[in-house]
């Protein structure tokens, strides 16, 4: 949380997301924790709400400091941790 607040000067949502069906470039994808994402392909440590106007970041083991992809809002489904 704290690396998104960093990186976007916003506090971000308190909630713990699992997982994203969302488009990204033209496709429907699903993102999730601990997956390979669908940028680069690093592997998916985060996904965090950071609130109505930046949408969704998805952080990854490429760099778990700033999100590598922002999804923005609305998504089809938004799976969250049990």
């Amino acid at each position: 949380m704290a690396c998104a607040r960093r990186s976007t000067d916003f506090p971000p949502i308190e909630r713990r997301i699992r997982g994203l069906d969302c488009r990204v470039a033209g496709r429907d994808c699903a993102i999730e924790v601990g997956q390979p994402g669908p940028g680069d392909g690093a592997d998916v440590v985060a996904i965090i709400d950071l609130g109505r106007h930046l949408g969704y970041g998805v952080f990854t083991t490429a760099d778990a400091e700033a999100p590598s992809l922002t999804i923005g809002k609305p998504v089809y489904a938004v799976t969250d941790f049990a």
